[in-house]
């Protein structure tokens, strides 16, 4: 009689798998979404490359269409930096620490303020 115990709950077999299935579902999204954003920052020859380990993706596009760099903090104390430009284009980084965040935000606000 499917699932369902003579008490009419759900089975022991029947839970395991709904837990799986969510604790699954749960993981999965945790995971996607720290490893959702660029994983390598680039910037060569006036042209800044925005690398995503993910899909193995590459964005490469002028420096000078970079109008603001960002520290955003996000999940347990991790942070991402946030690179946007001048086409409304927002580039969010994967997880990372906040030191590795800060350092990368300096050094493209400094490079902005260079003529």
């Amino acid at each position: 009689m499917g699932s369902r115990g003579q008490s009419g709950t759900v089975s022991r077999r029947g839970g395991t798998i709904l837990g799986v299935v969510v604790g699954g579902s749960v993981f999965a999204m945790l995971a996607l979404t720290s490893l959702s954003g660029f994983a390598r920052l680039a910037l060569q020859e006036g042209n800044l490359t925005i690398q995503y380990r993910w899909t193995g993706q590459k964005v490469v596009l002028p420096f000078i269409e970079v109008m603001d760099v960002r520290e955003e903090p996000a999940f347990k104390g991790q942070w991402r930096l946030v690179v946007v430009t001048d086409t409304n284009g927002t580039y969010e980084s994967a997880l990372s620490s906040h030191t590795v965040v800060r350092a990368a935000a300096e050094l493209l606000k400094t490079k902005m303020t260079q003529p």
